[in-house]
């Protein structure tokens, strides 16, 4: 077990914050998440954070620690994983049928958040055999067979740019995309599933974004605004981009993929970008985004208190 840090409160007069940030990536992403638990809670804190999301890849490592930590600070930890999602079977090495530019991805992403006990168990059965069964280019993966299993007591979000729906979207096959956002709804139940839209100032983002609008607004699935933070502050941008050169042995000067656009904790600018890409491609009243609201469900602290506790699920209605 860590040590347990007490932060700083936030400055006297700083307003409480009414966004949560749901896809949060910690130094637990190996070789991706430039930021440790400390950093990101006390910067929560810092903020007025009521509640916070742990996302890590393909793995729940730091769960527990970034419980005890939140506790002791006043936050409400919302436990997660960002899963590797197989296309078909997971337990079969294949790659993805479809790509752009003659690329075939391993695998989709999924954002699982435990709204209780019973969600927690759930993903621990999840993640133990994404790795016992599933692990593919060395990533851990599930499938919609395991996911149909081990659903109860989660709530779940349609992931990032690499998340199945946008793929689909992205490579022409609407018809898809729709099926696979009605089966996830389906399964999880509306209350539980979102369609996640991030503003990161990507082409493909920009592109898929009012796809994915049109999508919700069809099908009746409420939107979630996330930012896809990989480290704290602006500033670590760079020792981020040298932590994934690592993983992919390559030096800072030679080609290799960059993460692009703006991951660190600022969601402000996500929504205003996410509001100008949208308003040029779709009317206002139809993008969903056009008003802030605060959903407030139940998520429980999952791993050591039995108590229910109130905590901000931001979404767009």
């Amino acid at each position: 077990m860590a040590d347990i840090h007490v932060f700083p409160e936030a400055p006297e007069g700083t307003p409480e914050s009414d966004f949560v940030h749901l896809h949060v990536h910690s130094d637990y992403s190996l070789l991706d998440g430039a930021s440790k638990l400390d950093t990101l809670i006390a910067k929560a804190k810092r903020l007025n954070m009521k509640a916070l999301a742990l996302t890590d890849h393909g793995n729940m490592f730091g769960v527990l620690n970034f419980e005890h930590i939140c506790h002791a600070n006043g936050i409400n930890p919302v436990c997660g994983e960002e899963f590797y999602v197989a296309y078909k079977d997971h337990t079969e090495k294949t790659d993805i049928p479809f790509g752009r530019n003659g690329h075939h991805a391993h695998n989709f992403h999924l954002i699982l958040l435990c709204k209780n006990q019973t969600g927690y168990k759930n993903m621990c059965w999840l993640s133990s055999i994404a790795f016992q069964e599933g692990l593919y280019y060395g990533k851990p993966r599930i499938d919609f067979e395991l996911l149909k299993r081990y659903h109860e007591g989660i709530i779940c979000l349609s992931a990032c740019i690499q998340g199945e729906i946008p793929q689909l979207l992205l490579n022409g096959r609407t018809e898809e995309a729709y099926q696979v956002a009605k089966e996830y709804k389906e399964l999880f139940g509306a209350d539980h599933y979102y369609i996640e839209i991030q503003s990161h100032g990507l082409e493909d983002q920009i592109k898929v974004a009012p796809l994915l609008v049109k999508l919700a607004k069809d099908l009746d699935i409420p939107i979630v605004l996330t930012n896809d933070v990989h480290y704290a502050n602006q500033d670590d941008a760079e020792a981020q981009d040298a932590l994934r050169c690592i993983g992919f042995k390559k030096l800072l000067d030679e080609p290799h993929q960059k993460m692009g656009g703006t991951r660190c904790w600022d969601a402000s600018i996500i929504f205003r970008r996410a509001v100008s890409s949208l308003s040029t491609s779709v009317p206002a009243e139809e993008t969903c985004l056009r008003r802030y609201s605060i959903s407030f469900l139940y998520l429980s602290s999952c791993l050591s208190k039995p108590e229910r506790k109130r905590v901000c699920f931001s979404s767009y209605s």
